[in-house]
């Protein structure tokens, strides 16, 4: 892998989210607006990315997230997170990365459930979504790890789905 800022920045603020995430279980704001403001100043100055490539990134990470937070699939920390990796990564690539997370977020989970020993209030929980009713304990992980698992596959892919 060819290191280039165009890697140490969104590598940067993966570790940065995920520290974040781990410790406080949050994206807090001040850390959304900090790396947000960053992402601009980079995109202004030395990114290879256009500032249309840049803000259809940023929409990309609402676009794709925004419906799994309204869901309470995911929280508002992690979709301003994606929002934020947008404009440095782009549409395409934030959508890659978008999907390659949805694996690992699932994979992540299921195994979170069998290590707890959750897997009869985890049926539970489907069994209740399926009918459309609130399930009754969320079983949650910091989703940040997802994203930079999702990163990480697209880097080893080559960019390719």
């Amino acid at each position: 892998m060819i290191v280039s800022l165009a890697t140490v920045w969104p590598l940067s603020f993966l570790l940065i989210a995920i520290t974040d995430d781990l410790l406080f279980k949050k994206f807090h704001n001040w850390l959304f607006l900090t790396m947000l403001s960053i992402s601009l100043l980079y995109t202004a100055i030395l990114s290879p990315l256009s500032w249309a490539e840049a803000g259809f990134g940023f929409l990309t990470g609402l676009t794709l997230m925004l419906p799994l937070v309204l869901l309470r699939a995911l929280g508002a920390g992690d979709m301003k997170f994606m929002m934020c990796l947008g404009v440095l990564l782009g549409a395409s690539t934030t959508l890659h990365v978008f999907i390659y997370s949805l694996f690992w977020g699932a994979l992540l989970g299921i195994i979170r459930v069998l290590f707890s020993g959750q897997i009869l209030s985890f049926k539970n929980n489907l069994e209740a979504m399926s009918y459309r009713l609130t399930p009754h304990k969320l079983h949650t992980i910091p989703y940040t790890v997802a994203i930079f698992l999702g990163w990480l596959t697209w880097i080893q892919m080559g960019g390719l789905l």
